[in-house]
């Protein structure tokens, strides 16, 4: 334990109060590694008292519903009274709390979910509290259910397959069994998220397929069906030897858990491109001159990869980048076996983060079973992509809008479409030089290109008014009001 806890567990031993560290940072000790946070439950003395011995050494503030949880400013602490929590809702946070000084360490520890972390350990002696065989499963590297209690909130399955994840553990037949008998309907986007992320980062290397398999013997794919949708979607035994796509997956989650950079977005970013790439095999898969072959799944792929992604996260551009990676991790493959330019490695660059893209492309190939992957699409992408400083980003243009303005030329509308054919001509090597760029601007192939960037800009822009008039039209139908369009359009659905 840290000075600082072991500190605040002395105070508070002088007043008369007991302090207990509990749950996380128990387990996490006597497995020997560092604890995160620090939750401290104290015994015998009150809030108000707690509040008064502290304050004289530390910043404190108060969180929680009843902000009864203490917090110390400038450390990964928490102290609050022992507490029974009394499900009154469906919700997550229909939760009625109780906190008692005097509780008995039964109670106290009975709301935990899983017996690794309903674990208490006196701060005065060290001895350990652990009434539901908490210390066996730990060793036994078992996840098993505290008490009955577990049902009460959904999370606890999300949080046991994270748990299962980053401890690399097996679980009991009563674990999966209970946790097929609640449902995430009332589960916030935040928490599911945050349990799903939590599995990517923190995951043991081969844990992470375990967490899987735990959501799948829980009956909890049927919640997202597109993981759901792998299970027994055949493929070729001669590409994929190791079996269905459900079994691929995992296999590649494991190989791309190995090679996680340490960097929270790129390894989260990446870790859903993997666990998303092959969504669209379920609907391309076609049985073809004795085999099952799924041309079009990438592409395939984009829309049950993005329906997955906005289901459990609310942040737009992870779901791009997921989505990105979904619908070109077939690329450089196959730009490398069609002899493609390097033009083509700059255009995949504007696309998706090439490095993102190789770690997910290179988890694919080697989830595939034993055999030894042919990684010259790799080497290919990767030296071009370091020769033309495009790993992490797109070609850096030589013509910008103020090369445009000293030309005489007047900003408007057109600069974009003059300054992406500059930009394709620039990938094309048509373009090396700023005086290069002055000469394209006035040829005639790049009004050929302007032109043609303008119909497919128009193209998109009907899609777009079609989009705009198809949700108009279903919020009228939706709808026991007569809204105009304006009025629609003042509501936010345009």
């Amino acid at each position: 334990m840290t000075p600082e806890v072991v500190k605040i567990a002395e105070l508070l031993h002088k007043s008369g109060g007991t302090t207990y560290a509990a749950g996380g940072c128990v387990r996490d000790t006597l497995l020997k590694y560092k604890p995160k946070d620090y939750d401290l439950e104290v015994y015998g003395m009150e809030q108000a008292d707690i509040i008064d011995v502290l304050s004289k050494e530390f910043e404190l503030s108060q969180e929680g519903n009843q902000f009864n949880v203490i917090k110390i400013h400038g450390y990964p602490i928490d102290v609050s009274l022992p507490r029974w929590d009394e499900q009154i809702g469906p919700g997550h946070d229909d939760v009625k709390t109780t906190y008692d000084p005097n509780m008995s360490f039964h109670d106290a520890c009975e709301r935990r979910d899983l017996t690794i972390n309903a674990m208490l350990m006196s701060l005065v002696d060290s001895k350990i509290i652990d009434l539901y065989g908490g210390k066996d499963d730990l060793a036994d590297r078992c996840a098993r259910p505290t008490s009955h209690r577990f049902k009460e909130d959904a999370l606890r399955v999300l949080r046991a397959m994270k748990f299962i994840a980053c401890y690399d553990l097996t679980w009991t037949q009563e674990l999966a069994q209970m946790s097929s008998e609640v449902t995430p309907e009332y589960l916030s986007q935040e928490r599911v998220w945050s349990e799903w992320c939590d599995m990517l980062i923190w995951g043991n290397d081969y844990g992470i397929s375990k967490g899987l398999e735990f959501l799948r013997e829980a009956d909890w794919t049927k919640y997202y069906l597109e993981l759901h949708n792998l299970q027994g979607c055949p493929q070729s035994k001669e590409s994929h030897p190791e079996g269905d796509v459900w079994t691929h997956t995992l296999l590649c989650m494991e190989q791309w858990a190995i090679s996680r950079t340490g960097r929270d977005y790129d390894d989260i970013v990446t870790g859903f491109g993997v666990l998303c790439h092959d969504f669209g095999k379920p609907q391309w898969t076609r049985y073809v001159e004795g085999k099952f072959k799924s041309h079009g799944h990438e592409k395939g792929g984009e829309e049950p990869a993005r329906r997955f992604m906005e289901r459990i996260c609310a942040t737009p551009k992870i779901i791009d980048d997921v989505v990105e990676l979904v619908v070109n991790h077939l690329q450089p493959t196959a730009l490398y076996s069609g002899g493609a330019k390097k033009s083509a490695v700059l255009r995949l660059s504007r696309k998706c983060n090439l490095e993102r893209l190789l770690h997910v492309t290179q988890s694919d190939i080697h989830g595939r079973g034993p055999q030894e992957p042919d990684t010259r699409a790799w080497d290919w992408i990767r030296q071009t992509a370091e020769q033309e400083d495009v790993m992490n980003t797109g070609p850096k243009p030589i013509i910008r809008g103020k090369d445009l303005i000293d030309l005489g030329l007047k900003p408007g509308v057109e600069f974009q479409f003059i300054l992406e054919a500059c930009l394709q001509a620039q990938m094309d090597d048509v373009i090396l030089t700023s005086e290069d760029g002055a000469q394209y601007i006035y040829s005639k192939k790049c009004g050929e290109a302007i032109n043609k960037l303008r119909e497919e800009y128009e193209k998109k822009q009907d899609v777009r008014e079609a989009n705009r008039l198809d949700k108009v039209a279903k919020s009228r139908a939706e709808s026991p009001y007569e809204w105009t369009e304006f009025e629609i359009g003042e509501r936010g659905i345009k």
